[in-house]
């Protein structure tokens, strides 16, 4: 799955998984590492590589992302290469466009966000896109689940036969701290305002299962100035408190216990610059 930041990648693999494999915002640049999806059913199972949009960099972490979603296309059958309605086709999907052509991965091409956009803006898309001769042309809406059904059967059709890789059922091979991490990661995004976001990373340190069924999760949340701390934390520790209970809701959900969150605000000054801190967040 590639495209340019924001294009809806994530809430595309979501929808065809059909559970939160992935999280999302309105924020460019929210998924930061390759994240597997699986479509399971009793007559195929695909693994969707959901990855980082591509995009121009300017730090280290940027330039990691960028690495990343570039490597996947090695290791892939094929490739979903999403699109927006709802802007103009520019010159980072061209880019992206021309690496898939160079790496001779067969690619469907989804034009999403058809809910936002109008019939007009639909079929320019599409008519600019069909100039890549690609294997197929599919437009969605991920957010309203339609027209999801031929992006499978599309992109089934292009894959080669082969095993199940993953179990019965299974919706990605995330391990735990992964997925805790990005979903507290997620319930910030959208509190945040302009680069700060970019600055944010979550660490987590521990998960505990104890003996009277509570499950304790300590995870650091990184920012990279001191006063981008206060802004994390809010007056009087409220965006903290907003951003950790809806994170524990959803954890409650998805882990099937009780959780007690434990977040602290850290600063690790400029870390997107510097790759050793990147690695040791395992992005």
């Amino acid at each position: 799955m590639v495209g340019r930041p924001n294009v809806g990648k994530s809430t595309l693999v979501n929808a065809l998984v059909g559970a939160k494999v992935a999280i999302t915002s309105m924020r460019p640049q929210t998924t930061r590492n390759t994240i597997r999806g699986i479509v399971d059913r009793p007559d195929l199972q695909i693994v969707l590589v959901d990855t980082p949009g591509i995009h121009r960099p300017r730090t280290a972490l940027g330039e990691r992302l960028n690495a990343l979603a570039t490597a996947s296309l090695a290791e892939a059958d094929a490739a979903v290469f999403v699109i927006e309605a709802t802007g103009k086709i520019g010159p980072g999907d061209r880019l992206i466009a021309s690496r898939l052509r160079d790496a001779g991965l067969p690619t469907v091409c989804v034009i999403n966000k058809t809910d936002a956009a109008t019939g007009d803006a639909v079929l320019e898309r599409l008519g600019t896109a069909g100039g890549w001769c690609f294997a197929a042309y599919v437009p969605v809406s991920a957010t309203a689940g339609t027209n999801l059904e031929p992006v499978v059967t599309e992109v089934a059709a292009l894959l080669p036969e082969g095993p199940r890789y993953f179990p019965e059922g299974m919706t990605s091979d995330q391990a735990d701290e992964f997925l805790i991490g990005e979903i507290v990661r997620e319930k910030f995004l959208d509190r945040l305002r302009d680069e700060l976001p970019h600055s944010l990373a979550v660490l987590v340190e521990e998960v505990l299962e104890q003996d009277n069924g509570v499950t304790r999760v300590t995870a650091r949340v990184l920012v990279e100035r001191d006063s981008q701390k206060g802004i994390v934390i809010g007056a009087g520790g409220s965006l903290l408190q907003a951003a950790g209970t809806e994170a524990r809701a959803e954890l409650q959900m998805r882990l099937g216990t009780r959780v007690h969150l434990d977040l602290q605000v850290k600063v690790e000054k400029d870390w997107q610059k510097h790759p050793g801190i990147v690695s040791r967040l395992g992005l």
